[in-house]
């Protein structure tokens, strides 16, 4: 044997919980049920699906090129079962209030009515006020040169 056993049961448990984390991850905010409306969702069943594949074909034929060994069915049951955690973890979490200020979301509004006011102008504009602006507080305007203009 080459001696990769437990890289490999790390590296397979480690991507089985990235795999369950998909799972869990595909609904946000208090919704509950992972599983909802996942028959109709032929995209994710078909990248869940290539994932599960890969891993496969990775840990049975990665060998000496990926350091890993091939796992018998007893050690790809552990490592299923403990990258599985990862869902009842996943939905006990969506009963951990979470109180959100709107106030402190991120708002472009500003930025995209200004540039595409600038676009329209000619112009590249900063929006008074912006912290994401480079001097805060202050118009910054750049009028693009036309020929014949000095």
């Amino acid at each position: 044997k080459n001696g990769y056993v437990h890289g490999t049961i790390i590296f397979n448990t480690f991507i089985f919980c990235q795999f369950f984390n998909e799972y869990t991850a595909r609904s946000i905010f208090d919704e509950w049920n992972c599983f909802k409306g996942i028959a109709t969702n032929y995209v994710f069943l078909l990248v869940s699906g290539f994932t599960l594949l890969c891993q496969i074909f990775l840990v049975e034929l990665g060998g000496e090129f990926l350091r890993t060994t091939p796992l018998n069915m007893y050690q790809w049951l552990v490592t299923i079962g403990l990258g599985a955690l990862g869902l009842p973890i996943g939905v006990l979490m969506r009963f951990i209030p979470v109180s959100e200020d709107p106030n402190s979301f991120f708002d472009n509004s500003k930025m995209v009515e200004a540039t595409a006011a600038a676009g329209k102008a000619g112009t590249y504009a900063a929006v008074p006020g912006d912290d994401s602006s480079v001097d805060t507080g202050k118009v910054v305007e750049m009028t693009a040169q036309k020929e014949g203009e000095v």
